[in-house]
């Protein structure tokens, strides 16, 4: 970027995409959930293994709050808790 330059404002995701995105944490952080889980009854929970999945289990939800956030700013009534937080979905229903 040059000198005097502007950036540019990045829009932000669409409610489709959040819809998409919403999914696709939505299914990482239980797929993560699951695995730690198993490795929970074959390790021990401080093993250096059960803390790097509880790590990266905290940074999945940590980014659907971070996003949950962003669509309700960007979006306002038409944002929905149910994109990032759809727990009807564990029986197969939702976005």
């Amino acid at each position: 970027m040059k000198k005097g330059e502007k950036m540019k404002r990045k829009h932000g995701f669409t409610m489709e995409e959040h819809w998409t995105m919403g999914n696709l944490l939505y299914h990482t952080r239980a797929a993560l959930q699951s695995q730690f889980i198993a490795i929970s009854k074959a390790y021990p929970l401080q093993s250096r293994l059960a803390r790097q999945l509880e790590r990266a289990l905290k940074s999945v939800e940590a980014a659907q709050s971070e996003l949950d956030n962003a669509m309700f700013r960007e979006h306002g009534e038409a944002a929905d808790s149910q994109v990032y937080y759809a727990y009807s979905r564990l029986r197969g229903s939702g976005g």
